[in-house]
């Protein structure tokens, strides 16, 4: 994820010619970043189902809000 930031905070300076090398520079490595979070999920669905159960019962608002922010942000 630190790459996707990287290039966030270099927007602020780039100039218009540099925003689409930035972009293009992104797009094989956007959907990867996200792709953890699911795959950590489903792992410790499939591992261990009991304690898949109680982190994300108690974890449930601070998920949510994780989700969300990288739903908004894409």
């Amino acid at each position: 994820d630190g790459f996707d930031l990287g290039i966030g905070i270099l927007f602020a300076a780039a100039e218009d010619a540099e925003l689409d090398t930035m972009i293009a520079a992104i797009g094989p490595f956007w959907d990867a970043n996200e792709t953890w979070l699911v795959l950590a999920v489903g792992l410790l669905l499939v591992a261990f189902p009991l304690a898949h159960g109680v982190i994300l019962t108690a974890l449930y608002i601070p998920v949510f809000v994780l989700l969300l922010g990288l739903i908004l942000r894409g």
